[in-house]
């Protein structure tokens, strides 16, 4: 503890100076131009001042009075309107012209039209007078009269009929009718019961006859 209370001096520095780090070389700085907010902000103040100041002078001027200038009291004389060429004749024709020449045309025409009118006309009636008189001519010979031939005819050669004569039926009515309806319920029953009875088969045959009659 003692020893490192000690004191010790350091040692001389020598002549030389101790070498320095070399030091890294920087081209040397340019300004470069810039802008500030202040210098647009001045400019745009500067522009609508100006434009205000231009404003309020033509107004000014505008309100400022003017006189009339003084009436011209000189007489106006008109100008001499300047001769036109000399005229110069021209061909001309008149409508008139044209339109007798188109009357012309339309009265011929009316004329030959009128003319095959009336030579149609002649010969429509030619025609029916002709008509008439041939019309006449037949209907007096058509009234004429002239006796009718005597006519032959076959002769008529009657043969017996091959009809049976009618047989008078009476009608079913009355007793008739409750008859009728009393034999075809008793055909029924039979016929139902003695279907396959052979035996019974005349008697089946023979009330299908009566039925048969009475239907009639």
């Amino acid at each position: 503890m003692e020893k490192m209370r000690e004191f010790k001096a350091q040692p001389l520095p020598t002549g030389s100076p101790d070498c320095l780090p070399t030091r890294p070389y920087y081209p040397p700085t340019h300004p470069k131009p810039f802008a500030l907010l202040t210098n647009d902000r001045g400019e745009k103040y500067q522009r609508e001042f100006y434009e205000k100041v231009r404003k309020e002078q033509e107004y000014i001027k505008e309100s400022r009075f003017h006189a009339q200038p003084l009436p011209n009291f000189e007489p106006k004389i008109p100008r001499k309107p300047e001769c036109p060429p000399p005229t110069e004749p021209i061909g001309f024709f008149f409508f008139t012209d044209t339109r007798m020449e188109e009357r012309h045309i339309y009265d011929e025409h009316r004329r030959f039209r009128e003319k095959e009118a009336e030579e149609q006309r002649i010969a429509k009636i030619r025609e029916e007078e002709v008509r008439s008189a041939e019309e006449i001519r037949r209907l007096r010979a058509d009234l004429v009269h002239h006796a009718q031939p005597i006519r032959y005819y076959s002769p008529i050669n009657i043969q017996p009929s091959d009809k049976k004569p009618t047989r008078p039926i009476s009608p079913m009515i009355g007793e008739k009718r409750l008859k009728y309806i009393q034999m075809l319920d008793n055909y029924e029953y039979s016929s139902r019961d003695s279907l396959y009875d052979i035996d019974n088969i005349d008697d089946i045959i023979s009330n299908v006859s009566n039925l048969d009659f009475l239907n009639q």
